[in-house]
């Protein structure tokens, strides 16, 4: 006797290569939106790192990763935020993650800003559709 069974090991395969925010994962969307946006970072909070994950596998080459501020955000660069490392992140080869940090300086009066990420996609790797998405709240 015999009888066909479904291979599960299909439902687990990822076909291709991609990147998410490990926060965007771990976090429930805020409501009305479609990503989180994570507690208010106040006021000289200094380096923030946010992980982003490369699912599907390691790649044997370093992968750049470019991440674009979205034009719905509110902060100003220099004023509410800095970049000390550019909106590029690498993920080191042989790896399943990199970090994309953030640096908040002391504030000068200001009601609350939100600065929202967006990570894109290359020839090598996509951005997940559900989770490439990261907003940060930033006040006083």
């Amino acid at each position: 006797m015999t009888s066909c069974f479904k291979d599960h090991e299909e439902d687990f395969y990822l076909p291709d290569f991609r990147i998410e925010f490990q926060d965007a994962v771990i976090t429930t969307n805020t409501p009305g939106l479609s990503y989180p946006i994570l507690k208010d970072l106040r006021n000289k909070a200094g380096v923030q790192k946010y992980q982003i994950n490369l699912v599907g596998g390691l790649k044997d080459t370093d992968q750049i990763v470019k991440i674009r501020i979205r034009e719905e955000s509110t902060a100003k660069i220099q004023e509410h935020y800095l970049l000390p490392k550019g909106l590029d992140v690498v993920i080191p080869a042989k790896t399943a993650f990199g970090y994309f940090e953030v640096e908040i300086p002391e504030l000068s009066n200001t009601s609350a800003v939100r600065l929202i990420f967006d990570l894109e996609s290359n020839e090598q790797i996509k951005a997940s559709a559900n989770y490439k998405t990261l907003g940060l709240s930033i006040r006083k």
